[in-house]
């Protein structure tokens, strides 16, 4: 019997530090929402921010979002629909010298809904900013 007594603090303790972890979890010092009419284009978002999507959004078909104009620590790009689970759709974005950037896969909704938002959380100097940006893709 007392060679488990170590098991009920292996699986105590990563739900304990998951918990902890989560309420620690930083909001972002601002959070704004945005309206962009055209993504292939550049538009501006904020303090000089602008983002740009290499095509007009299709679901399953990739395209790529680039974010330029800012001074970035790291990012991410995450993708949901109000009232609809679509599972984990949240990118990393990376750098390559001119821009930040993510290739970006979204999944068809069973119900032919296409009302996306995008959420950008963005750690820059002056803390965790957050953009959330409402768009319709289209349907392959």
């Amino acid at each position: 019997m007392r060679r488990y007594l170590w098991v009920l603090p292996a699986i105590l303790l990563p739900l304990l530090v998951w918990q902890w972890t989560q309420r620690m979890a930083v909001e972002p010092a601002i959070t704004r929402v945005v309206s962009c009419p055209n993504l292939p284009q550049a538009c501006a978002l904020q303090d000089g921010l602008q983002l740009r999507f290499d095509k007009a959004p299709v679901t399953l078909q990739p395209f790529r979002l680039y974010l330029t104009g800012m001074p970035l620590k790291a990012g991410t790009a995450s993708f949901a629909m109000q009232g609809m689970e679509m599972g984990l759709n949240r990118y990393r974005l990376l750098a390559d010298g001119e821009a930040w950037w993510a290739e970006v896969n979204l999944p068809v909704c069973v119900q032919g809904r296409s009302d996306w938002q995008l959420q950008l959380d963005l750690e820059t100097a002056a803390g965790l900013q957050r953009v959330l940006l409402s768009f319709q893709a289209g349907q392959p």
